[in-house]
């Protein structure tokens, strides 16, 4: 990741720099320390260089963490995705015991960190930013509330995950949910609300806790329905809302709609199967 030193606009925007003393984020800036950088579709984030721990905040763009699975290695768990003003890498996996676990809301020291689009990042060396939070209680106070909203995303997760027999249902929880918690966009072409982000069917499965056949089904039937337009590489458009909470609260609504536009998916994919035969 190329990186140039950051100006100031670019880190007192930032939420978690909010309120905080003007002379302190001055500093930072004139000290050169705080760094910008991109991040292309597909690329890791390495939180360690040449001995180096960094934390960074995503200013534009959204990243996939995963993790290898405690039962099968070759296997990736799905963790979270990380938005705008988001922390990665806000403690040094040096500072903690061998045996204890991550803080809640923090990434696993194992974690694998991955750009779902193009991203755009603050980096700062991890031993300034803990000290920035020694010297600013307002800094370390913007750092908590950020940590909160990541547990919650995770806590919504949880419930996509653990309820609805129907795929659809826990389809259309999740986009709801993602519609919620990333920032207000629409579409020019039509007005409706779009999700921001490149969220590819892979990461949604995980995220759902489903294979990504099953996600791949519960999109085509929700696109099918006229609920929502999604294309590889382009944000999912909710083209209707009211409709998509129906099918994500109302089972009787949910079962309606998998029998009327399942079928042709799964009759579809057969045939493809049978082809690839």
């Amino acid at each position: 990741m190329r990186l140039r030193r950051a100006d100031r606009t670019e880190v007192a925007e930032r939420l978690l720099f909010q309120d905080v003393d003007g002379d302190l984020i001055t500093r930072m800036v004139n000290d050169g320390y705080a760094k910008v950088g991109r991040l292309e579709v597909g690329q890791r984030l390495k939180l360690k260089t040449a001995d180096v721990y960094y934390t960074y905040i995503i200013i534009d763009g959204y990243l996939v963490i995963t993790a290898p699975s405690r039962f099968d290695k070759t296997k990736e768990t799905f963790i979270a995705w990380r938005e705008p003003e988001q922390i990665i890498g806000e403690r040094s996996p040096e500072e903690r015991p061998s045996r204890e676990k991550p803080p809640e809301g923090a990434e696993p020291l194992s974690s694998v960190i991955t750009a779902s689009d193009d991203c755009k990042l603050l980096e700062i060396p991890y031993d300034k930013f803990k000290l920035l939070l020694q010297q600013s209680w307002r800094m370390y106070d913007n750092m908590v509330t950020l940590l909160l909203q990541k547990l919650a995303s995770e806590t919504r997760r949880s419930e996509v995950i653990r309820s609805y027999p129907y795929m659809e249902m826990k389809v259309a929880l999740a986009l709801l949910f993602l519609e919620e918690e990333r920032p207000l966009s629409v579409s020019q072409a039509t007005g409706n609300p779009i999700i921001p982000g490149i969220i590819n069917k892979k990461d949604l499965g995980k995220y759902i806790g489903v294979t990504n056949r099953t996600v791949t089904a519960g999109l085509h039937t929700l696109k099918e329905a006229g609920l929502i337009s999604y294309e590889r590489k382009k944000p999912i458009e909710i083209k209707d809302k009211e409709q998509l909470k129906e099918i994500a609260t109302n089972e009787k609504k949910a079962h309606e709609c998998h029998r009327q536009f399942s079928k042709d998916y799964l009759r579809m994919t057969s045939q493809n199967y049978a082809r690839k035969k």
